[in-house]
């Protein structure tokens, strides 16, 4: 069953029956999975944490299975929605963050399963949809240079624009809004009168 609530979650990882739960958001650095750490390190003596595929640096992912690879206990600080309840404005929930401890013996990782796609195929991507403008966000050390630096070399992007912006950069962004069924009916009406 799926939790809908704030509520809801919390009471599923209080259960006395250890539940399972599925959270693969953010490398327990967003969506519900850092509540789920949460509540478990604070409520818990006994629970698996299951790190399934890559974990970014900095992640609190990473800091899990790099105290794991070093046999040691983690100490890490999640970010975790808290609320009241059922409340139904977001503006009744706000991110805290939190201390907890994380022993070693919770910790096991599953490599393999890493959704991220590879270079080649996230330039085919790039090939197909012909984006007027890239960003270049995510990856470790210094892959996100080598990305961008394929990309700005592929001909077929040439048009395009490619940016690794930093945390903090702001940008304006033009989109474009298509026509509805009826203004393009209209056009073609009015084209084919122009031609009788």
């Amino acid at each position: 069953e799926k939790p809908d609530t704030y509520r809801a979650r919390t009471t599923i990882a209080r259960e006395e029956n250890a539940p399972i739960v599925i959270a693969p958001s953010g490398m327990l650095t967003g969506g519900w999975s850092p509540l789920y750490l949460r509540e478990f390190a604070e409520n818990r003596e006994n629970a698996k944490v299951i790190l399934v595929g890559h974990q970014a640096e900095q992640s609190v992912g990473r800091r899990l299975e790099s105290a794991h690879e070093a046999g040691t206990d983690a100490d890490v600080t999640v970010e975790a929605l808290a609320g009241p309840g059922d409340a139904k404005d977001a503006e009744d929930f706000e991110y805290r963050e939190s201390e907890v401890q994380v022993p070693d013996e919770w910790i096991e990782t599953f490599g393999g399963f890493s959704a991220h796609g590879s270079a080649t195929s996230l330039l085919n991507f790039a090939r197909k949809s012909l984006p007027q403008r890239i960003f270049v966000v995510h990856g470790d050390g210094d892959n996100w240079k080598s990305m961008e630096a394929l990309l700005e070399s592929d001909s077929t992007l040439k048009h395009g624009q490619i940016d690794s912006p930093a945390v903090g950069d702001e940008f304006e962004l033009k989109t474009r809004v298509p026509k509805s069924f009826e203004e393009r009916l209209e056009e073609l009406e009015k084209k084919v009168s122009e031609l009788s």
